[in-house]
């Protein structure tokens, strides 16, 4: 066996150790590389600490603070996904034809239920978020009890019951402690509510079954339409039916949700607005309906004159208006009566113009007989 110099033997120990050091300098280079940061936030701490710009989430959050339930539910140990409307799809769902300026003027159930839609249960990052994978939201249709989907494309832009049908995740994988945040270019509407209610925005049916302060009324004419009789028109379709010619046709007499508390308070049988709504059957809510609707023509308040009369919608009850010279009994100076209403009933707010038709709100509900 061939001996080994101390000078060789040195040399080739100090090769060993000159490779183990540089074995270890790559091992710890792979170790040190910076991992991503903690998520030191929970969802709702998150998105309110992104705020301003176009990319923000401050709407989001004003919107998410009208609920605590929803809050409280984001800040828990979930884990949530949520997909997050910017600022920008916020403003580009205000600008939507026919859809209310001011979101407050939404009934807030339906604000909710869209809300809902954003959030999914469970963490899926992008890695998830593929082509063909669909998601359960926390939004299930009040009226079939379906349970609203979102949908990937295989583009990888998601499908929802929004006009948009590709909307982009603009940013992805948003840690938070409790879940992850993917913001999204537009506000996504749930499918039933996009094939229900888009249709209708900017008629008077968007007006009554859209608006936070119509919700009894809406209740009733959920009532009406429960049974529609054979050959007949839902009161929802009347108030949504297009203008021919783009000439507006109908003329609504809306009573607000004031009107149905004001009847409980004065009825002391009555305990709520629900035991109101349960005396009515489809019949009598459609025939109470149809008193408050003429197709005759959009009449504005300026073109109503005193003792005017209007066939109500295929009721055959007339509708009489008065026109007070000096305003006494209506703030608009206006009031209008159906053969049952004892006293003419005021119009509170006139001239809501809609692109099928024109509604005044009323102080009470008119009688048919």
């Amino acid at each position: 066996m061939k001996k080994l110099s101390l000078t060789a033997l040195f040399g080739r120990l100090l090769s060993i150790m000159l490779i183990g050091s540089m074995l270890g300098f790559m091992a710890c280079s792979d170790d040190d590389d910076p991992a991503p940061p903690a998520a030191t936030l929970d969802i709702v701490a998150l998105a309110s600490a992104d705020m301003g710009g176009s990319n923000g989430l401050d709407s989001l959050v004003k919107y998410l603070s009208n609920y605590p339930d929803l809050i409280t539910l984001l800040q828990s140990d979930g884990p949530y996904t949520v997909f997050a409307p910017t600022n920008a799809a916020f403003i580009s769902l205000l600008q939507t034809p026919g859809f209310p300026q001011d979101i407050r003027q939404i009934d807030p159930d339906i604000i909710k239920g869209v809300l809902s839609y954003h959030i999914v249960a469970g963490e899926n990052t992008s890695a998830e978020v593929v082509a063909g994978a669909s998601f359960n939201t926390l939004f299930t249709d009040p009226a079939s009890s379906t349970v609203q989907t979102i949908s990937v494309n295989n583009d990888g832009t998601l499908l929802t019951g929004s006009t948009n049908q590709e909307i982009e995740i603009v940013t992805a994988d948003l840690a938070a402690t409790n879940g992850v945040v993917h913001k999204v270019e537009s506000v996504m509407i749930p499918p039933s509510v996009g094939a229900t209610l888009t249709p209708i925005l900017g008629t008077l049916a968007g007006t009554v079954l859209l608006g936070s302060d119509f919700t009894y009324l809406a209740d009733l004419i959920a009532i009406a339409d429960s049974d529609v009789p054979t050959g007949e028109t839902a009161i929802s379709a009347i108030l949504a039916s297009p203008a021919p010619g783009g000439t507006p046709t109908i003329t609504a007499f809306v009573p607000p949700n004031d009107v149905f508390a004001g009847a409980v308070a004065a009825n002391p049988d009555l305990d709520s607005v629900e035991d109101l709504l349960a005396t009515f059957t489809a019949s009598s809510a459609r025939s109470t309906l149809l008193t408050h609707v003429t197709t005759a023509g959009a009449v504005a308040s300026a073109d109503l004159t005193d003792g005017d009369v209007f066939p109500s919608a295929l009721t055959g009850v007339d509708l009489t208006i008065t026109v007070e010279a000096t305003p006494t009994n209506s703030p608009t100076g206006v009031l209008v009566a159906a053969p049952g209403n004892a006293t003419a009933v005021p119009v509170v707010i006139a001239d809501v113009n809609t692109s099928n038709g024109i509604a005044h709100v009323i102080g009470g509900l008119l009688a048919p007989q």
